[in-house]
């Protein structure tokens, strides 16, 4: 599978994911506000970590997300078409990811 290839299915795979969970927050409210940082997929496709941010309790919202991750995987399936779907396992993601710490570092930077 081509880089490119590869990038695309996990843009998709975001996305996906994201409605998902948006169209499931009557599992919990708080879903809502849920930030998905980022899909780490395997080179094999066989797994795709979610990485998830909440600034309340993020430990008890993805014990449901894990849960409910088959319901997850049927979404991503009946959505995409693709050969393979990924084994989801969604985990926890830092309050900043990498570029937003950069950005926040450029912006002082600037107003320096």
């Amino acid at each position: 599978m081509s880089n490119f290839s590869y990038n695309k299915l996990q843009s998709k795979i975001h996305s996906n994911v994201s409605r998902w969970v948006m169209s499931n927050s009557h599992l919990d409210p708080r879903l809502m506000t849920l930030r998905i940082d980022e899909i780490i997929l395997s080179k094999d496709l066989s797994l795709a970590k979610v990485k998830c941010y909440h600034k309340v309790e993020i430990a008890s919202l993805l014990k449901i997300l894990n849960a409910n991750r088959f319901s997850t995987q049927k979404h991503i399936k009946d959505t995409l078409e693709i050969r393979r779907i990924p084994k989801i396992k969604f985990i926890e993601s830092p309050a900043y990811t990498k570029q937003q710490e950069l950005e926040k570092v450029l912006n002082e930077i600037a107003t320096d």
